[in-house]
């Protein structure tokens, strides 16, 4: 879970830097911080939403491989899968919101220039 998390804040931050000299001409165009935060945390959810759905048909799928391996549970356990997915959903979305965070500081006159 974790490393999924790194994974997902790495690249709303690479993403958050490749579009720096956008955030900086929304902020100078009068784009509140609330906005930007808005903005990213929103895309980067998006993504998170669309692995999750992948991922959640991908283990029902595969549940019938690893039915034969498994002692004592059941292949697909309704409780298991929605708290694996309501604790990454929190984590990504946290590991959304930092870099969305630090983008709101960008300054528009520096960003602008940068390029």
């Amino acid at each position: 879970m974790g490393l999924a998390a790194l994974g997902v804040g790495s690249v709303v931050a690479f993403s958050v830097v490749q579009r720096t000299r956008e955030i900086g001409i929304r902020m100078a165009l009068g784009a509140k911080s609330q906005d930007v935060l808005r903005l990213i945390v929103a895309h980067g959810m998006r993504l998170v939403g669309l692995g999750l759905l992948i991922g959640l048909l991908a283990s029902l799928g595969l549940s019938r491989l690893l039915a034969s391996q498994l002692f004592g549970i059941s292949a697909i356990d309704p409780l298991t899968l929605a708290v694996t997915i309501f604790v990454f959903a929190i984590v990504s979305f946290f590991a959304c919101w930092l870099p969305a965070r630090r983008a709101t500081k960008v300054n528009p006159i520096e960003a602008l220039r940068a390029e």
